[in-house]
């Protein structure tokens, strides 16, 4: 008797290149069974030989199905038909350029089943993308929009249960706009979704192409995209009453979608007249549509931003955006205490810096201010904001590049400049621990080679650090832990090639892979 299908996999393909044989690899080497699933490729008009490759893959595989559709130029319209045509009691939305985890698929549908959820969100992987290590600092279930990191990721890779779509009658805009995926996914979530997060076990890859060839990665028309920013907004309008739920989602999109576009970088790296449209229609639709009121929960660095961005001061702007593009983050590993093979206590100390000087804050009038921002941040104490200054600590999987916050503590240190009591320098003391027996968000750790990543926070003001000084030395490398096959901590890395040679072959070849 056929197996009832568990999962249809939809996948928006056009001209994909060597791409689609990585994902098809990841798909149809999923450890559910394979008439537990379906994969619909729907070509979207590929003028190469796409159609051929596809019609392939359906004729070697009875899993697989192709359709074919005239050219839309996005992934809505394929998506769409992706829909229609499944048959499994859930839909996964994948794209041509990433992949799955083998138990990807296996693992999702459990997690459904357990928590009869509507939604599971796996652990995504960024490649060359950046992922939300709150969204998955651990396993959690009935998550609503009122939890704040749910907003963080609505890319569609994830698990939807077909009913619950159709029932809402829930579908991709085909009118080629962008952020087409955040319209799907806010109508999920205003419909009252069941939500569940399953964050112990890498479940998708999302994948930025070496040739630069994403769809999304394509340069954004201001007044096109911010359009749909406002149509968002809308929605949300739509769905919810005026209050804190309404404020919180706002804000989202004005710390992820409106601000982030006017930072550092991503400001002073593109054409002067592009940088000032980019300004100007960013700024209209911040004074239109998000009362002032929703900037002050943001954290520091964007509530400069977003009041020069309201004073229509660009040349501040511009200014402030040389600061930030020259932000860097020091940190150094100072005492490591092994506790045999089951866990390791380290302590860290890591500094910010502007180019070469650290951040320096001067005391004045009993609190502490940054002369650098003196101006935009008048009247603001930075001894209150030194309270929530930070260090979120990692572990980055050699293998795959998962990554598993840990949990930390972290308290700060003004260490005074030259002998000056005038003159401090915060310095973010932070105490964690790496117990590989749940370190992956509460579960066990994978046997292999993992790297420390540090990311100092002060008021918002960040950077990753990958390599750190260990004990007394100048030079910094990348602090490394080997997880052996039965879950435990291999000795310090200077003993770890020793044990290497008992170890079993997989763990063996990982860990020389790393080295190199």
């Amino acid at each position: 008797m056929a197996r009832v299908l568990k999962v249809s996999v939809i996948v928006p393909v056009f001209e994909p290149g060597p791409t689609l044989d990585r994902l098809m690899d990841s798909l149809l080497g999923q450890t559910m069974p394979a008439d537990a699933f379906e994969v619909i490729l729907v070509d979207d008009g590929s003028a190469d030989r796409t159609p051929k490759r596809l019609a392939a893959l359906a004729a070697a595989h009875a899993n697989v199905r192709a359709e074919r559709i005239a050219h839309s130029g996005w992934p809505s319209r394929p998506r769409n038909v992706g829909l229609d045509l499944a048959r499994g009691e859930y839909v996964f939305f994948a794209d041509q350029d990433d992949r799955l985890d083998p138990e990807g698929l296996e693992r999702l549908t459990a997690r459904a089943a357990e928590d009869d959820a509507d939604v599971v969100i796996g652990k995504v992987v960024g490649h060359g993308k950046s992922v939300s290590s709150v969204l998955f600092a651990a396993d959690r279930r009935e998550v609503t929009l009122e939890w704040v990191p749910l907003m963080r990721l609505l890319t569609p890779h994830k698990l939807f249960r077909r009913a619950f779509v159709a029932e809402h009658g829930i579908r991709f805009p085909e009118d080629g706009r962008r952020l087409e995926d955040h319209v799907f996914a806010l109508q999920v979530y205003l419909a009252g979704a069941r939500v569940s997060v399953l964050a112990g076990h890498p479940v998708y890859h999302w994948i930025r192409r070496a040739d630069g060839r994403n769809a999304s990665l394509r340069t954004l028309d201001p007044p096109d995209y911010f359009g749909r920013v406002g149509e968002l907004l809308d929605l949300i309008d739509a769905g919810t009453e005026p209050g804190k739920l309404r404020d919180q989602l706002y804000r989202h999109y004005l710390r992820s979608k409106l601000l982030p576009r006017l930072s550092g970088g991503r400001l002073l790296d593109v054409r002067e007249a592009y940088a000032r449209e980019l300004f100007d229609t960013i700024r209209a639709l911040i004074v239109e549509r998000f009362p002032p009121r929703l900037d002050a929960p943001l954290p520091l660095r964007l509530r400069l931003r977003a009041a020069l961005v309201r004073a229509g001061d660009y040349a501040a702007l511009r200014r402030f955006a040389s600061l930030e593009a020259d932000l860097r983050a020091r940190a150094a590993l100072v005492s490591r205490q092994d506790h045999d093979d089951q866990a390791s206590d380290l302590r860290l100390e890591a500094t910010l810096a502007i180019g070469r000087r650290p951040l320096t804050l001067r005391r004045r009038d009993g609190g502490l201010v940054w002369d650098a921002v003196a101006q935009s941040a008048d009247g603001i104490d930075f001894a209150r904001v030194l309270e929530h200054g930070h260090v979120e600590v990692s572990l980055v999987a050699a293998e795959d590049g998962a990554v598993f916050p840990l949990p930390a503590r972290t308290e700060v240190r003004l260490d005074p400049v030259d002998g000056s009591e005038d003159e401090v320098v915060p310095v973010l003391v932070t105490e964690v621990r790496v117990d590989p027996r749940k370190a992956a968000a509460g579960h066990r750790l994978r046997p292999g080679i993992w790297r420390l990543r540090a990311r100092p926070a002060i008021g918002g003001f960040t950077n990753h650090v990958d390599r750190l000084r260990v004990g007394g030395r100048r030079r910094r490398r990348p602090v490394r832990f080997l997880v052996t096959a039965d879950g435990r901590l291999a000795p310090p890395p200077g003993s770890a090639r020793r044990l290497l040679r008992s170890a079993p072959g997989p763990v063996r070849r990982l860990a020389t892979h790393a080295e190199r």
